[in-house]
């Protein structure tokens, strides 16, 4: 048998291409047909009165992903407003404008499901996706005011009310409820939200439901038992700085500012929302005697009351650190190199051998650590009129070491300045007319005089 070899050929192309085109097209449709990324929410279950029609997009229903558009259908007999329809676009819905308005069937059911169904994707017509909400009807529960009683303002000095505050065991949801209150001038409270010109009066609420035109009527009284609220920090100082509220702060918020202090008592405004707080403390010191490296802890007791009597406490710990020997500032010299001199004519305090007192001359900065301690010793050196030098000499201590220093302070009083002289009026003299002579006359002396030395 002889075969043809273009033939052949042909032959082989053919099954090839065949072979390619089972590949490749089963490929293309799976890619036309692949899976698409649709979400779908039709929203959350609601709750309604029987009269009432869904403003459709109260339900916040959402369409995403490749398709943001779609449909809703009712499975109850009812019909969407305005047209009638049994079906509506969602982008229609959306807007605002599409109400539900239930059908006889959907209340004798006591409810209605509604299903939002997206559009189909370009890359695949056969998949949608669907959600459904369910709208359950309720009945007019029943209405009863708690009455008499006092409701408490927040930290705020606010309290927005609600019907758990005033029905003892309402129905959800408890948005369907609806509250009017009214201050003792009988005008309604925006917002019912109850504030702090509402303290001591009494408030009238009138209390309803969406689903009756029933209503209960009660009354209340506002109050404040809310305390002020502290912002205690703890904190940690050196034995020679100041440990007194001033120095280390006050417990209260950076709002409040301190109107006055009265014998050790703080009258703040700004911190309690409701009204003007005092704020009084106690100390309770506890010495730590060489201790670790501490000189002492103090407690310090807060306590804070505001207009209604309500009180708030807290206790700051205050960690007062010792000082070594080195980190001791002692005072400088007064010998116009370090700091400037005195002249003797100056007026300074002096002590009783009228040296320089320390309280112008400084002192070793000590503070009030406990484990430090000096002495002074002065030692005087002449100069000329009643100029005079004096070598302080000052020795400090520590009681926990044992160990010692010494410094030694120059002090210079110099009389350098001339005299100064308070001289008379000017003086005036007449000779005698007829000899035309002066007798002898004493001249004033000089009226006053003032020199460290003498003269």
């Amino acid at each position: 048998m002889r075969y043809n070899v273009v033939n052949i050929r042909k032959t082989a192309v053919f099954f090839l291409l065949l072979a390619v085109a089972a590949v490749v097209l089963p490929l293309q449709r799976l890619h036309w047909l692949s899976p698409s990324n649709i979400q779908v929410f039709a929203g959350a279950d609601k709750v309604l009165c029987q009269y009432q029609s869904l403003v459709v997009a109260d339900l916040n229903a959402s369409i995403s992903g490749d398709v943001t558009d779609g449909d809703w259908f009712t499975f109850g007999d009812g019909r969407f407003q305005p047209g009638n329809l049994l079906t509506v676009r969602y982008s229609v819905a959306r807007q605002g404008q599409v109400n539900y308005v239930p059908g006889p069937g959907d209340k004798a059911l006591g409810y209605y499901r509604l299903m939002l169904m997206s559009d189909v994707p370009v890359n695949n017509p056969q998949e949608r996706a669907t959600d459904e909400v369910r709208i359950n009807f309720q009945a007019a529960p029943p209405l009863f005011c708690t009455s008499n009683f006092t409701l408490s303002l927040n930290e705020y000095c606010q309290q927005p009310v609600d019907v758990t505050m005033l029905h003892p065991n309402p129905t959800l949801p408890y948005t369907n409820y609806t509250i009017l209150l009214y201050d003792k001038d009988g005008k309604v409270i925006p917002g019912n939200v109850l504030t702090r010109e509402h303290i001591s009066t009494e408030i009238t609420f009138r209390l309803g439901h969406q689903c009756t035109t029933n209503h209960c009527i009660g009354r209340f009284k506002v109050d404040d038992y809310y305390p002020p609220v502290f912002l205690c920090q703890n904190d940690t100082v050196a034995c020679d700085r100041p440990t007194l509220p001033d120095s280390v702060g006050l417990p209260i918020p950076k709002r409040a500012v301190v109107d006055t202090i009265i014998q050790g008592k703080y009258y703040i405004r700004n911190w309690d929302y409701c009204s003007d707080v005092v704020l009084e403390f106690k100390d309770d010191v506890v010495q730590a005697n060489c201790a670790r490296n501490d000189d002492r802890t103090i407690r310090r007791n807060w306590i804070a009351t505001d207009a209604r009597g309500n009180k708030a406490t807290c206790t700051q710990t205050i960690l007062v650190r010792r000082l070594t020997l080195a980190q001791v500032r002692f005072p400088r010299n007064f010998d116009d190199q370090d700091g400037p001199a005195f002249q003797c004519r100056d007026t300074f305090p002096k002590l009783a051998n009228e040296y320089p007192s320390p309280d112008t001359t400084g002192l070793p900065l000590t503070g009030f650590c406990g484990n430090l301690q000096y002495t002074m010793q002065d030692v005087r050196f002449d100069l000329c009129g009643k100029a005079f030098k004096i070598a302080r000499s000052w020795f400090l201590i520590d009681w926990c070491t044992s160990e010692s220093v010494s410094r030694l302070q120059i002090i210079v009083v110099k009389d350098t300045e001339p005299p100064l002289l308070t001289c008379r009026d000017t003086v005036r003299l007449a000779a005698d007319p007829y000899v035309c002579a002066l007798p002898v006359v004493a001249v004033p002396a000089i009226g006053s005089a003032e020199d460290c030395s003498l003269f």
